[in-house]
């Protein structure tokens, strides 16, 4: 049993890494989750584009889009768009009334309610800092008849 030893030969060196809170980090996760669609369902959404299972966003060719958006009760980040007009503008595909139920049952929602005169969206500026409000925001959204949509803090109903 030579040259065993139970003891560390340094004993007073600790194995520890330092771990550092970075809110950029968190930021990023939380966006993320938001690109995943987590905030939807922790809202009781239901993500439609189950094909998307990456954390990035991911372009699809407008048939798709518009078979993702005739399956889809509520329709939320639509873009740069303030209104219903606009969005049909941007697409006429869109304005086909009848076959997006979103559209017809006015249900689109923008995360832009609370816009600068430049167009800058605090959305994206405390909406990381402040998940309970657009968990909040979302709720509402995804069950209309449980709160008034009046009550939005970052989202609001496109007319």
């Amino acid at each position: 049993m030579l040259g065993f030893t139970p003891f560390k030969k340094h004993a007073n060196k600790f194995n520890y890494i330092p771990r550092y809170y970075d809110p950029e980090k968190e930021a990023r996760e939380q966006r993320r989750a938001e690109l995943r669609g987590e905030r939807a369902e922790d809202a009781g959404g239901e993500y439609v584009y189950t094909k998307n299972a990456s954390d990035t966003s991911v372009a699809v060719d407008l048939e798709e889009a518009y078979l993702l958006a005739s399956s889809a009760d509520t329709w939320i980040n639509v873009g740069p768009c303030n209104t219903l007009a606009e969005l049909t503008a941007q697409n006429p595909k869109f304005a086909d009334v009848p076959a997006i139920p979103a559209v017809r049952n006015r249900m689109v929602f923008n995360n832009n309610r609370r816009q600068t005169p430049a167009g800058g969206s605090d959305f994206w500026e405390s909406g990381v800092i402040r998940p309970d409000l657009v968990l909040r925001d979302l709720c509402t959204v995804f069950n209309p008849q449980a709160a008034d949509t009046a009550e939005l803090y970052y989202y609001k109903r496109l007319e």
